[in-house]
């Protein structure tokens, strides 16, 4: 049985949709048309239409976009300042002030190399395997970390917007989000 509810989704006026879209993503071209292919007819579509455009109308500067939208890794403010934080990284809340400065200090690095920020969708990463990510991934050539860290951003938009379809986006009043 599918819960995916798509009305939840097609009933929101533009400034909802926008509000709730640019959470998923910071890239506006994602976002402009997602807006522009509403109302989908069904989750599949919904879910579809976020792979095609993020696939194949986004440009690198898009993706670039969406990626510095995103908090660094290893913030453990990001878990005041962004809700799906609070859900997605709940082994770096636990972590100690070392383990999340670490992290965080990794930041630098790969944005001095790569130009934006490092994505990682962390959920039920322990600071361990990020930091394995973050080593391996910073020997990559330009292209091919484009390519990762945009599948990693995709991962994480998509996370959210599969969550939004079954009533579980953080910033809704009528969802229970973690305290």
């Amino acid at each position: 049985m599918n819960l995916y509810d798509v009305a939840l989704i097609n009933r929101l006026d533009d400034t909802q949709f926008a509000e709730k879209f640019a959470r998923l993503s910071a890239s506006k071209t994602w976002n402009a048309e997602m807006k522009r292919r509403r109302p989908f007819a069904s989750a599949t579509a919904l879910l579809d239409a976020a792979a095609d455009v993020w696939w194949n109308r986004c440009t690198r500067e898009d993706w670039i976009e969406s990626f510095n939208g995103r908090p660094v890794i290893g913030d453990q403010e990001s878990f005041i300042k962004d809700r799906w934080c609070l859900l997605e990284d709940e082994h770096m809340i636990k972590a100690s002030k070392q383990q999340a400065d670490e992290l965080e200090r990794c930041n630098a690095p790969y944005l001095d190399k790569f130009g934006y920020v490092w994505i990682l969708l962390c959920e039920g990463l322990t600071p361990e395997q990020q930091l394995h990510n973050y080593m391996r991934r910073i020997e990559n050539d330009r292209q091919t970390e484009l390519m990762e860290n945009s599948v990693e951003d995709f991962k994480v938009t998509m996370r959210r917007l599969r969550l939004c379809l079954l009533n579980e986006d953080p910033y809704d009043s009528d969802t229970r989000a973690p305290a």
